[in-house]
């Protein structure tokens, strides 16, 4: 956008989730003299009354401060939602540290099963695959859109209700709530595929698999003599003990995390949109078969 005045702050985004939980603001800085964008988080704590440090990060163009800005607040979010979920349903510091009477002791296999629905490339071969697989999570967090013919081995099916976690060396954890964007969204057989019995409660089993305590289970219950293929065995991970609460409880923690997941997702689908247009007008700015000259800015 043009503009002859220096720029102002522009305020990027502002959650306020509830009195119980965290509220942050994200504060995008532009510098006018310079090619460097940076981001400021605050966070508050309503119910201690606190406010954390500042923090901020420079990129050296704007793709990539968009980019840089964007994971921060992805970041912020995931710590935010793992924050309430300890909150409530390990501290239960929302019904005075104690869980309440109606809540039961139970397993993770009691709310969710595991997926093994099968897609075969081979039998499949002219099919465009959303591909779900550990490469594609340590690079971005975004599946890859290919044909079934490149794939050479079988896959899980996906679906809207899946949740997942990497089965293969647990101490790095690759958790991921697949976004499913395609007709047919498929995972690596070394990711667990969990599906909430009751599709609403989605978030709330993906909290679960997200949490500290549930990545301390799956690394105690590895099998394989060397870290570098050390696995969990997927049935292992239905016996991990949850605090079950009632229906409310459940419905009332997807109401404040759901957005939250669902703006993390929407900020990784925007950055690839953004790397496309990048590398789709780069080279013909390189090459000056786009002229910008004359823009004013």
């Amino acid at each position: 956008m043009a503009s002859s005045a220096p720029p102002a702050k522009l305020a990027l985004i502002v959650y306020k989730i509830s009195k119980t939980t965290l509220t942050n603001s994200f504060t995008l800085l532009p510098m006018a003299s310079s090619p460097f964008a940076f981001i400021t988080i605050l966070t508050t704590d309503t119910v201690n009354n606190t406010t954390s440090d500042e923090i901020a990060i420079g990129a050296t163009n704007p793709c990539t401060a968009s980019q840089n800005t964007s994971s921060m607040v992805n970041n912020n979010l995931e710590q935010q939602a793992q924050a309430i979920f300890k909150s409530w349903f390990v501290d239960f510091e929302p019904f005075n540290g104690e869980m309440p009477h109606d809540w039961i002791a139970s397993r993770l296999g009691d709310i969710a099963s595991i997926k093994t629905n099968s897609f075969s490339p081979v039998k499949n071969s002219d099919v465009q695959l959303e591909h779900y697989s550990i490469p594609a999570y340590d690079e971005q967090k975004y599946p890859v859109f290919e044909s079934a013919a490149g794939v050479k081995s079988n896959k899980y099916i996906l679906s809207k209700n899946s949740v997942m976690i990497s089965k293969l060396n647990p101490d790095t954890k690759r958790v991921w709530r697949p976004m499913c964007l395609s007709e047919l969204a498929v995972s690596s057989t070394e990711f667990i595929i969990f599906e909430a019995f009751n599709p609403a409660y989605r978030d709330f089993v993906f909290s679960i698999v997200d949490s500290a305590a549930f990545s301390d289970w799956m690394c105690a219950h590895t099998t394989g003599s060397t870290n570098s293929r050390q696995r969990t065995a997927p049935s292992t991970t239905l016996e991990f003990q949850v605090a079950l609460p009632d229906e409310k409880a459940i419905t009332d923690f997807c109401a404040v995390v759901t957005p939250m997941y669902d703006t993390i997702a929407s900020n990784i689908c925007e950055n690839q949109k953004l790397a496309q247009l990048r590398d789709s007008i780069l080279p013909k700015l390189m090459s000056g078969e786009l002229d910008v000259s004359n823009i004013d800015l």
